[in-house]
């Protein structure tokens, strides 16, 4: 993990289509779930940079269909379209969880920031070989109002050889997507 940010040719990743299988798995696995009598077996929409995905599934005794909803959106690497960070946002209660490359110092977290204002700091909780680390936060009231007015999320992690790392994702679109998520809790 020695790219710097420049050399990540920061640039998200803007069709659902384009979100990794691996991702919608992580994140809707990880999701919470709520019982729904006619919502869609699965729906993948796109806001902005934004995708809104849902999964369907039949709960065992075969009565209950529960839907596990995200909002998120990956950052590509511009050669290589390796995955640098991917960020899944739930409702109920509201996560935001960022999957981030191996290699950094877990004790530092992920430093999250708009042009208005810091966002509490993410706890890395795992990493795994196969998707990277994973660290969640929970925004509070003040910290949604903060992402839906900004334009920008900058997420700060720190090299395990202590080098800043930097990663920007852009807000397009994410309003309209939190609107669509609640709608569909």
């Amino acid at each position: 993990m020695s790219k710097s940010s420049s050399e990540w040719g920061q640039r998200s990743v803007p069709s659902a289509r384009c979100v990794s299988p691996l991702l919608a798995a992580v994140g809707l696995a990880l999701a919470g779930s709520s019982g729904f009598a006619q919502e869609p077996i699965s729906l993948s929409e796109t806001y902005g940079v934004w995708a809104v995905q849902c999964k369907s599934a039949t709960v065992p005794e075969g009565s209950e269909i529960t839907q596990n909803c995200q909002v998120s959106q990956e950052l590509r690497e511009a050669d290589t379209q390796q995955r640098v960070i991917s960020a899944v946002f739930t409702a109920d209660p509201d996560t935001l969880r960022l999957i981030t490359p191996l290699g950094l110092q877990l004790r530092e977290g992920v430093r999250l920031s708009t042009e208005n204002g810091d966002l509490p700091v993410g706890s890395f909780s795992t990493c795994l070989q196969s998707v990277g680390c994973i660290a969640d936060l929970a925004p509070d009231i003040e910290g949604m109002e903060n992402l839906q007015s900004s334009e920008t999320l900058t997420i700060l992690m720190t090299s395990i050889n202590g080098q800043k790392l930097q990663a920007n994702l852009s807000l397009s679109g994410f309003v309209d997507a939190i609107i669509r998520l609640q709608t569909l809790q």
